[in-house]
Order: structure tokens, then C-alpha cells, then sequence
């Protein structure tokens, strides 16, 4: 099994706040494709902590990074790199991708 690691660290600019995380991703046998798994170990401090975690936020913010990057690896496996212009337009939003999580937390609460 092919695997990989990528640890991240950030801090809020104004020292708000701060974050670290640990992800590993495996590659796994799925029938006739291939399935990646993820397990993120995520710190959070500071204001990010207090708001994120209680609403899902942070949960529903990396569902969304998640699913961009499934969209954005199926075209590159399926057609080959994308143009620059085309990578601009793709690029990710932190206003879209807080409205994509924040819809995706109203739906799950009308459920």
C-alpha cells in the first residue's frame, strides 16, 4: 500500500489563534479503483478552537477541501494537467469555501 504524510502549522497573524495538523493518506483496493483514506490529527487553539469546533464548522470546511481535491485529481488523472487560466478559476475560495460549509451544516440540520 502506498501511503503518505503531511504535517501543517499555522498561526493567526493578529495571535489569535493557532493550528497544527498531522494527515496520512493510504491508498487502498476498491474493487476496480482505487480508494484513498484520510485520518487528520487536528489542533486547534485560540478563537478558531472556540467557534470551529462546537458549530462543525471545521468539519464541514474539510469535507469541502476534501471533495475540491477529489474533483480537481479526477480531471487531472482522467485529462492531464489543466491550463493556468483554467487553474485560476478553480482556485480555492475562502469565502466560497465558508458558504459551501455552511450550507452543507444547514442541510444536515434539516434533517
Amino acid at each position: 500500500a502506498r501511503t503518505a504524510q503531511v504535517i501543517a502549522k499555522g498561526a493567526d497573524a493578529r495571535g489569535r489563534g493557532n493550528a497544527s495538523a498531522t494527515v496520512d493518506f493510504a491508498l487502498a483496493a476498491d474493487g476496480e479503483e482505487t480508494r484513498v483514506d484520510i485520518v487528520t490529527d487536528l489542533s486547534l487553539a485560540g478563537t478558531v478552537a472556540q467557534y470551529g469546533r462546537a458549530s462543525g464548522l471545521v468539519k464541514n470546511i474539510a469535507a469541502e477541501l476534501i471533495g475540491q481535491f477529489a474533483k480537481n485529481l479526477e480531471h487531472l488523472i482522467a485529462e492531464g494537467p489543466i491550463e493556468d487560466e483554467v487553474a485560476k478559476q478553480n482556485r480555492i475560495s475562502g469565502l466560497k469555501l465558508l458558504w459551501s460549509a455552511s450550507k452543507r451544516m444547514m442541510k444536515r440540520n434539516k434533517e
